[in-house]
């Protein structure tokens, strides 16, 4: 993806729930609410691209999560902001078949290589997970 911004760029990252097993085995905190209200504000601001740095949802598999992902973020999606996705180790989990399918609706390149290349303007900025 190549852009040059009139506007600032946002990122963002670890926007997946928490999972089952770490709320109840490991008694990690869920922070629904929290998130809400960061993407509510982050919404509420001027930028252009919108960078995920990974673990959009718990679980690459679920439908389930996906479908939250997609509530999440209709409101970037509607306003026409460039959304700019890494995968996360959440994003890779499960069903990969499942996983696929989900990423290839939504974010085709992902599925081309675990690297995407942003450049900005004239400056260059290669981003991924291994």
């Amino acid at each position: 993806m190549t852009v040059v911004p009139q506007r600032p760029i946002a990122v963002i990252g670890d926007t997946q729930s928490t999972l089952r097993v770490e709320r109840y085995f490991l008694r990690r905190e869920q922070n629904p609410r929290e998130r809400e209200l960061l993407l509510q504000h982050l919404l509420g601001t001027e930028f252009e691209v919108l960078v995920h740095l990974g673990d959009m949802v718990e679980n690459g598999s679920s439908a389930a999560a996906w479908r939250e992902f997609d509530r999440l973020f209709a409101p970037f999606f509607a306003k026409n902001i460039r959304f700019f996705p890494l995968l996360g180790n959440h994003d890779y989990w499960g069903n990969k078949q499942r996983r696929c399918a989900h990423l290839q609706t939504r974010f085709p390149s992902c599925l081309n290589s675990p690297w995407q290349a942003l450049t900005i303007g004239r400056a260059g900025v290669r981003l991924g997970l291994v």
